[in-house]
């Protein structure tokens, strides 16, 4: 009986009651006995507990117990991240490694949706059932098997060109690479864009980087049977004005694209963790009542 109460022997019993017990295990399901073993064990602590040491011995206990969950959860724990941009939905998230390194896509558990980004960086998000949940920076929310946090507002590196008419019928509208829209009289697409606008050794266009720093962009623009190319810049508003094209159009404006990146995480001995944090705390109480 003195063994039994010894703070080894208290480990050791509560690294078996956290086997047992684990969900993913599924020992108590697979294994008539295991039950029975379970409930062996939970006998022995009591009996181990029951003296004038026990205070000491449930802060042995509780503090085993949440070594053995955060153990548990470092081995069959998964965390990894998703970014979503506005009306962009998903299923999977990334799975991350060791130093960061991305593993592949997992199944999330269910499809959730970005509805909107909030002024303060929240990420408002819409499940397949319409269930809405609000998930900021100190609050994580539970998404199909998974808990979904810490969002972050990131960039996309695809941006919203506004543009201006004038010179008669005026207008304005905004594209992004590839779209067209109508502005006044005019039909215009956006062929390339350019976030920071620069020549090489051979007069060619291309982008110093991803940032907005000098954007310039190639359109098409239709007015009845007529056509031109229009290349607009925002640094030289009206530099390019095509023969037979009776309108100034503007580059006044990059819209960039936002995105949210959130962290996904399970743990599944996270309930474990606190009950152990619980009666470790129940063990120093006692010890000071």
């Amino acid at each position: 009986m003195k063994k039994l109460g010894t703070p080894s022997a208290i480990a050791m019993a509560a690294l078996a009651l956290g086997v047992l017990a684990a969900p993913d295990l599924g020992l108590m399901t697979r294994y008539r006995t295991a039950g029975a073993v379970l409930a062996g064990l939970a006998a022995l602590f009591v009996i181990a507990l029951a003296d004038r040491r026990a205070p000491g011995r449930l802060v042995a206990l509780g503090a085993a117990t949440v070594a053995l969950a955060l153990g548990y959860d470092a081995v069959r724990g998964e965390r990894g991240r998703m970014t979503l941009s506005p009306a962009e939905g998903t299923s999977t998230f990334v799975e991350l490694g060791a130093g960061g390194r991305e593993l592949g896509l997992r199944p999330l558990g269910t499809e959730v949706a970005l509805e909107a980004i909030g002024p303060d960086g929240a990420a408002v998000l819409v499940e397949r059932s319409d269930r809405r949940v609000r998930v900021a920076a100190r609050r994580a929310e539970t998404i199909g098997a998974y808990r979904v946090g810490d969002p972050r507002v990131v960039a996309t590196g695809t941006a919203r060109v506004v543009l201006r008419v004038s010179g008669g019928a005026e207008g304005e509208l905004s594209l992004r690479a590839g779209e067209s829209g109508q502005a006044a009289d005019l039909e215009i697409a956006m062929e390339r864009y350019f976030p920071d606008f620069a020549l090489d050794d051979q007069q060619k266009p291309f982008s110093r980087s991803d940032e907005p720093r000098n954007p310039a962009a190639l359109l098409l623009v239709r007015r009845g049977g007529s056509s031109w190319r229009v290349f607009v810049i925002r640094a030289l508003p009206g530099l390019h004005h095509p023969e037979g094209l009776d309108r100034t159009i503007t580059l006044v404006d990059v819209v960039p694209d936002d995105a949210v990146r959130m962290t996904v995480s399970r743990e599944p001995a996270a309930l474990l963790a606190g009950l152990g944090l619980l009666v470790a705390a129940g063990g120093v109480a006692w010890s000071r009542w």
